[in-house]
């Protein structure tokens, strides 16, 4: 799936014909002007009309379509779609046109995002960088491909920066308005609820929101595979999956460390899961980590830029042809559990000016477990360095030794 989203003006015209000699299909703007230009299949479109406003949801989700069609008949404006929007379970793209304006949404876990660029004048959205890149002609930027060889990512917000100079992202919790002129400005749509709620009362809305997620991805498939690595957060999605009434195939890679006991904690996972399909896969039966690595040359569909996960690639590459010959058309894997339910160290820094006597069993268990020595703990937890500050010390520091496993980082 990819496409370009353009505004309803006349010089949009001209930016569409160029287009769409390379589209596969093309949504319209009331006026009759292009709309979304691009390629998608017809599953992962979900289109609503109410008189000359349209809604269009790139990805799978789960939508009342006339429940969808009188919130847009009803708003007053673009904002008032933001609850209809934060209602759906999946991830999608969602694009609006209204009344000559145009709303261009990602989801809030950045899986799915909203680029933008100039255009002879004109604002233009995308759901890649890469094909602004190309429809502009966009030079590279050098300083943010060096910031992609920090590991595992540079620190925000240069994280927000593309390779290509002038091809934007949304910021984060934002969404892009197209105004009829040919601008745009980014409008805030989310912003983090209150910290102190009832764990038991946010782990019940959790829940019940990690399965309508799964749920939507499930539906309707002849099958599903799924990473059963014995962790947490890949066995949390295997059970949720099963739940959801999918016919689940499970994915173990056997460690060849013996003093890995993730095996133990899949079979017992797998024993209670009777109604899935299970393959522990031994390591000489799968390729191992960097096997097989190729030249970057060899990887022509890497175009925005290598792959995270290379080292992995010939194993995931692996596990897909698993899946395909299990009937599976889709895989689910635990990446991002550890990224939204694991605290960083930072946390202690902020907690130590909150709660002074409580926070020192907390830092006490953090050095026990992470063997940090006293001093630097210490010392990073009474640093008032600003950001800006500590973002530009981390700049200076990048070719001095590696600090020791004994300094936290608190910085």
């Amino acid at each position: 799936m990819d496409f370009l989203i353009l505004p309803d003006d006349p010089g949009a015209d001209v930016l569409a014909k160029s287009a769409r000699s390379a589209a596969g299909s093309v949504l319209t703007h009331a006026s009759g002007r292009p709309w979304v230009v691009g390629h998608w299949a017809a599953e992962d479109l979900t289109l609503v009309t109410a008189g000359t406003r349209r809604l269009a949801l790139f990805g799978r989700t789960r939508l009342d379509p006339q429940v969808a069609e009188r919130a847009l008949a009803r708003a007053s404006s673009l904002r008032d779609l933001d609850p209809l929007l934060r209602a759906l379970p999946g991830a999608v793209h969602a694009t609006a046109s209204f009344d000559g304006r145009i709303r261009c949404q990602g989801t809030l876990s950045t899986a799915r995002q909203i680029f933008h660029a100039e255009v002879g004048g004109l604002t233009v959205a995308a759901d890649s960088p890469r094909l602004l890149a190309e429809f502009t002609a966009a030079p590279l930027d050098e300083d943010t491909l060096a910031l992609r060889l920090l590991v595992p990512a540079p620190p925000w917000p240069l994280t927000l920066r593309t390779p290509w100079r002038g091809v934007r992202q949304v910021a984060v919790g934002h969404w892009l308005e197209l105004e009829p002129d040919g601008r745009a400005r980014e409008i805030e749509w989310w912003t983090p609820p209150a910290a102190d709620q009832p764990l038991a009362e946010v782990a019940d809305r959790l829940r019940d929101a990690l399965l309508d997620a799964v749920s939507v991805r499930v539906e309707g498939r002849p099958a599903v595979g799924a990473d059963l690595s014995g962790g947490l957060d890949s066995t949390s999605l295997c059970f949720l999956a099963a739940a959801a009434g999918a016919d689940l195939v499970t994915h173990h890679w056997r460690a060849r460390d013996p003093a890995n006991d993730d095996t133990e904690w899949a079979e017992r996972a797998a024993a209670r899961l009777p109604g899935a399909r299970h393959r522990f896969v031994a390591p000489k039966d799968a390729p191992s980590w960097y096997e097989g690595q190729a030249s970057p040359t060899e990887r022509a569909d890497d175009v925005e830029g290598p792959l995270s996960w290379d080292r992995n690639r010939l194993h995931m590459e692996h596990q897909a042809r698993a899946d395909a010959a299990d009937g599976a058309t889709l895989h689910l894997v635990g990446i991002g559990g550890d990224e939204l339910f694991t605290t960083l160290p930072t946390y202690l820094w902020s907690l130590v000016r909150a709660h002074p006597l409580r926070a020192l069993s907390d830092v006490h268990q953090r050095r026990v477990a992470n063997r940090w020595a006293f001093g630097p703990t210490v010392r990073g937890l009474l640093d008032r360095s600003p950001f800006a500050r500590s973002l530009t010390e981390a700049a200076d520091v990048l070719t001095d030794p590696a600090t020791p496993l004994s300094d936290p980082g608190l910085g």
